[in-house]
C-alpha cells in the first residue's frame, strides 16, 4: 500500500472539511444577512445576477418581487446551500477519519466500513438537496415553485461506488478475522 498517496489525501480531506466549515459559517451568516443585502438591491440596481447555479443561470428582478419573497427566497436559497455543503463537510470528514485509520495501521476495522457506508448515503442524500435547491431557483427564474426531479449520474455513481468500497472493505475485515483465528 503507497502510504505517501494516502497520507496526501487525508491532507487534501483535511483541507476540504476545514474549508467545508468555514464555508457553512459564512453561507449561514450572508443567509441572515442576504435579505437585507437584496432589499437594498431591490432599491437601487433593480436585478441582480448571481452567474451560473447548477447550470440554471440565475438571474432575479428584485424590484418586481415583494419584501416578503425577497426574505423568504433569501432564506430558502441559504439554507438549501447550508444544507448542501453540510452533506459536502460530512462525506469529506469521514473519509478523512477512514484514511487516518489506514495510517494509523488498522484499515479492516467495522469502523471505516460503517464510514464508507455513511459516505455512500449522504450521497445519496445529496440528490433531494439538489432537487430543493434547484426547486427554489426556479422560483426565482420562473415565478412559480416546481419541483425538477433528475438524477445525477455522476452523485449515484459515487454513492454506489462507496458502497461497492464498503462491502470490499467487509470481505476484507471477514479475512482478517479469519486470519487470526487461523494462527
Amino acid at each position: 500500500m503507497n502510504m505517501k498517496v494516502i497520507k496526501i489525501s487525508k491532507v487534501a480531506f483535511d483541507i476540504m472539511f476545514v474549508i467545508g466549515i468555514i464555508g457553512i459559517v459564512l453561507v449561514s451568516v450572508m443567509t441572515i444577512v442576504s435579505p437585507f443585502i437584496v432589499e437594498a438591491l431591490k432599491d437601487t440596481a433593480g436585478v441582480a445576477t448571481s452567474g451560473d447555479f447548477f447550470g440554471v443561470p440565475v438571474t432575479v428582478d428584485v424590484a418586481a418581487l415583494n419584501e416578503a419573497t425577497v426574505t423568504q427566497l433569501a432564506y430558502a436559497a441559504g439554507a438549501s446551500i447550508v444544507v448542501a455543503m453540510a452533506f459536502g463537510t460530512y462525506i469529506a470528514h469521514q473519509i478523512r477519519r477512514a484514511l487516518r485509520a489506514v495510517l494509523g495501521g488498522s484499515a479492516f476495522r467495522d469502523e471505516n466500513y460503517d464510514r464508507l457506508r455513511k459516505v455512500a448515503y449522504a450521497a445519496f442524500g445529496l440528490i433531494p438537496v439538489g432537487w430543493i435547491t434547484n426547486s427554489w431557483i426556479a422560483t426565482v427564474t420562473e415565478g412559480s415553485w416546481t419541483l425538477n426531479i433528475d438524477l445525477p449520474f455522476m452523485t449515484i455513481a459515487g454513492g454506489l461506488l462507496a458502497l461497492a468500497v464498503a462491502e470490499i472493505y467487509k470481505a476484507g475485515i471477514t479475512l482478517q478475522d479469519e486470519s487470526e483465528l487461523t494462527v
